[in-house]
């Protein structure tokens, strides 16, 4: 069976998430990222691709995988990784002009409208978690002034 790997990074910062705007007649939003090469580390692969993709330069010590996809058909096994990174939400422009139009920085509900399926699942994840984490220590803080 063919397999066919993919990178994503999903660069937040606050509630807003970084997104490419796709070439073509109708909205759609995009991640940066792109296929793995045969020997090459998922990590690597988002780093190069980015590069390629848009003028934004990372560190693959700094990302952080937090979301894997997967799915198979008659001939292939799909796999998505998701890393996640804080950014300052700067512009970045475009290299691959005839794929993307630009970036943007939207907040993440706006963005996931016009997303595929597999980022939009990874875009929830990531801000669902992050909300959740934000509860848990506003629960700790409440908790720890009460027995004070």
């Amino acid at each position: 069976m063919k397999k066919l790997c993919k990178s994503r990074l999903v660069a937040i910062s606050g509630s807003k998430v970084l997104v490419m705007r796709k070439v073509g007649a109708a909205l759609q939003y995009t991640l940066p990222g792109g296929i793995k090469k045969k020997h090459e580390k998922y990590t690597d692969a988002l780093v190069r691709e980015t590069a390629e993709e848009i003028v934004l330069s990372i560190n693959a010590e700094e990302l952080e995988l937090f979301y894997t996809h997967t799915k198979s058909d008659k001939t292939t096994l799909y796999t998505k990784k998701y890393y996640y990174i804080n950014l300052e939400p700067n512009p970045i422009a475009v290299i691959e002009k005839h794929k993307f139009l630009k970036t943007l920085w939207l907040d993440w509900r706006t963005a996931m409208i016009y997303m595929d399926k597999t980022d939009k699942l990874a875009i929830k994840t990531i801000f669902k978690s992050r909300r959740e984490l934000e509860i848990n220590r506003v629960k700790s803080t409440i908790r720890n002034i009460k027995t004070v």
